[in-house]
């Protein structure tokens, strides 16, 4: 198994458009950048109908990631913007390992959460 396969099953992308095409473990700290692409002509909902469409274009996008091991990690892909019939164009589209327009995945939001300590209230 390949370092990059390794991450596309750890990611869980299987099943997806999507798929890990490169790694670096680079940088003075080292960070480990994890470069994600969707499979040539492959088609993404309308965040607004559902609808599959074809893309349109792509934005450049990068997301903070759970550490691998003790090191840094972030994603890195080329978000797809739709074209939907009924909404128009450049529209992005929901991913599987963000919410829309933040710049973390669902993961490392779920593991910043349960550090948070939530005050009780006294009844």
């Amino acid at each position: 198994m390949t370092p990059d396969e390794l991450f596309e099953k750890a990611l869980q992308l299987a099943g997806t458009p999507w798929r890990v095409t490169s790694s670096d473990f680079s940088g003075q700290p080292p960070v480990l950048e994890i470069v994600l692409e969707f499979r040539r002509g492959s088609q993404f909902p309308c965040p607004q109908c559902g609808q599959l469409c074809a893309v349109h274009d792509t934005t450049p996008k990068r997301w903070r990631h759970l550490n691998f091991f003790q090191y840094r990690c972030e994603l890195v892909a080329n978000v797809p913007r739709v074209g939907c019939p009924e909404h128009g164009t450049h529209l992005i589209t929901q991913l599987p390992w963000a919410s829309p327009g933040s710049g973390f995945t669902l993961l490392f939001e779920a593991f910043v959460m349960l550090g948070v300590k939530i005050p009780r209230v006294a009844a």
